[in-house]
This record gives C-alpha cells, structure tokens and sequence, in this order.
C-alpha cells in the first residue's frame, strides 16, 4: 500500500483532532515568535551599525578651548606708537635706552589687548609687551638655566637667562603684565638699568 492509501484509512477522534490543531498552534505560534525575535536582532544590528558609522563620520564638534586653540590670532600691525594705544586702550611709552641702535620700529596690536613694540638694530632686536592683567605676556616658553628676582622702583622683575647674561624679563605692577625679550643677552646691570629708565 501506498503512503496516500494508508493516511486515508486513518480515523481521528474529536478529542485527537483537537489535540493536533492545538499541538500545530503551539508549533506555527514558537515558529512567529522566533521570527520576530530573529527580525529584532537583525534591526537592533543594523541600528549598532549606523549609530557606530555615525560615531566614526560625523563632524568633529570640538570644545570651547579646542576652538579657541583653533581661532585664528587677532594680529594688527598699526603704524605709530598712538595708534597702537588707540587700538589697545593701554597707556604706552616709547622705550628709552635700548641697548643698541634702533634702525625700525614696529607696533603689534594681539587681540586688541595685548600691546608689543619690537625694536630692531643690525643684528639686535628687542620686544616690548604690555597687557592688562598679571600673567606672564612674553611668550617665550625657553626654560632657562638661570632665574633671578630682583626689585625694581618696586617691582618683583624675574631674569631668565643662561651663563649669567640674561634674555628675558617679565614683571607686574598689578594692573598690568610687562614682560622684555631680547636676541642678544644682557647682564643682570644691564638689564636693570634699561627697566629702571622706563619704569
């Protein structure tokens, strides 16, 4: 006999019958659950994957130092030691006793608030600056192998320079920073002589 043969002679009872439709219930409703469970995990990875491409493509958004870091400097060069006090709004004075010949002069107006006057010789230059404020203005990061401290019309002035001869000198009067930079380095004697003339 054949299997078609067979199936047709078998006979269910009310009860099997309903044993075997609810048996197939259980079974086709399993089979869904596991199919919305699989389509779930299919979504929930491919949600991963866009948020991770996002993650790894989207703009950099950067912080508010990064974006300062990343600002580009507010430099003026102006043509007269007036108008560079015109453009800070900080009192200013022409240096005396610059320990060379000046052959030019140049006024430098950073970010409106921080003013520099470089003098410049043959083979010399020296750099002025003063901002308001207290903080260190010079600019010059060098670690030197010398610092001294001396006092000065009443200022604390800081040296920094290498073998006894100084390049640097940075000081406050409290309202403002005023730092002096050199090319060739001065003597502590020299140095003090030149801040005390312009203090």
């Amino acid at each position: 006999m054949k299997y078609e043969e067979i199936m047709d002679k078998i006979q269910l009872t009310p009860e099997m019958r309903r044993r075997v439709l609810r048996n197939v219930e259980v079974k086709q409703a399993k089979q869904k659950k596991r199919q919305l469970t699989q389509r779930l995990f299919t979504l929930a990875a491919c949600l991963a994957i866009v948020v991770c491409c996002w993650y790894v493509w989207k703009p950099k958004q950067l912080d508010p130092l990064e974006q300062g870091m990343m600002a580009v400097a507010q430099i003026d060069t102006v043509d007269s030691l007036e108008a560079l006090t015109e453009k800070t709004g900080i009192p200013l004075n022409e240096l005396t006793g610059v320990p060379f010949t000046v052959e030019r002069t140049e006024y430098v107006s950073y970010w409106d608030n921080l003013a520099k006057i470089q003098y410049f010789g043959d083979t010399d230059s020296l750099c002025y600056r003063k901002s308001p404020g207290t903080e260190d203005n010079s600019g010059d990061y060098t670690v030197y192998a010398q610092e001294e401290t001396l006092e000065i019309s009443g200022n604390a002035v800081t040296l920094k320079g290498n073998d006894g001869a100084y390049s640097l000198a940075v000081w406050t009067d409290g309202s403002y920073a005023y730092s002096i930079s050199v090319t060739n380095p001065l003597s502590e004697d020299a140095f003090r002589t030149l801040i005390e003339e312009n203090l």
